[in-house]
C-alpha cells in the first residue's frame, strides 16, 4: 500500500466515529461469500486459531479491520506506515495489549528477534514493489520464534483479480525464490480462499 493511498484511508477514517467497523467494502470478515473471497474463513481458520496468548504482529493495521479479532493476543504488535490510525485502534480498545509500530516502509527493525508467534497481513502488500515484499518476507524469518507461523497476503499474476487491479506483478517462481532466499521452509500457497492474491502460510 503506498503511503499516498495510506494517507487517503487515514483522512477518511478520521472523519468516521470511531465505533464504526471500516473497511468492509475490501472484504467482510462475515462473509464467506465476499465478492472477493471466503473472508468468514481468513477470520475463523486463519487468525483466531493463532491467537491465544500469543504475541501477534500484523503488518498493515491501519484502522484494526483484522486487529479487532487479536484482542484475546498475549501481545498485538500494530505495524504501519502511518501513526494515524494507531491513535484510533488505542481509542477503541484502550485496554487491549496493542503495542504500535511505525515502519520505515520495508522493516520491523524496532522488533526483537525470535519474539512473535505469528504474523498477518491481509491487502497491505499488493502494490508493494517486489523488494519491499522480499524484505518483509526475510523480517517476519527475523522476528518469528522457532514454532511461530505466518500468514501473508500477496499479489500474484495466476489471479486474475490481482491483475485486473494492477497490483504488483509476481510470479509463482518469484514467489519460491523469495521462500527460498529467506529460508522459508513448509510453507503452503493458498489460491482459494480470495480471487485478488494468495496466501503464503506456514
Amino acid at each position: 500500500m503506498s503511503k499516498e493511498f495510506t494517507q487517503r484511508w487515514i483522512n477518511e477514517m478520521n472523519k468516521m466515529p470511531v465505533e464504526d467497523i471500516y473497511g468492509y467494502s475490501w472484504g467482510d470478515p462475515n462473509r464467506e461469500d465476499d465478492p472477493l473471497g471466503n473472508y468468514l474463513k481468513i477470520k475463523n481458520e486463519f487468525i483466531t486459531p493463532n491467537i491465544n496468548n500469543n504475541v501477534v504482529l500484523e503488518i498493515g493495521s491501519l484502522d484494526g479491520k483484522w486487529t479487532q479479532f487479536c484482542l484475546e493476543a498475549k501481545e498485538i504488535i500494530c505495524v504501519d506506515l502511518h501513526e494515524g490510525g494507531f491513535s484510533r485502534l488505542l481509542e477503541r480498545w484502550p485496554d487491549a495489549p496493542i503495542k504500535t509500530y511505525l515502519t520505515e516502509g520495508d522493516e520491523l527493525k524496532g522488533i526483537e528477534d525470535n519474539s512473535v508467534d505469528f504474523v498477518f497481513s491481509l491487502d497491505s502488500l499488493m502494490r508493494a514493489d517486489k523488494g519491499i515484499i522480499l524484505s518483509y518476507m526475510e523480517e517476519t524469518q527475523r522476528v518469528l520464534n522457532e514454532t511461530g507461523k505466518m500468514c501473508i497476503h500477496l499479489p500474484c499474476d495466476n489471479q486474475v483479480g490481482s491483475v485486473k487491479r494492477g497490483f504488483t506483478s509476481l510470479t509463482l517462481e518469484e514467489i519460491d525464490d523469495y521462500c527460498r532466499l529467506v529460508d522459508i521452509k513448509n510453507y503452503s500457497l493458498d489460491f482459494s480462499t480470495t480471487n485478488h492474491g494468495i496466501f503464503l502460510r506456514t
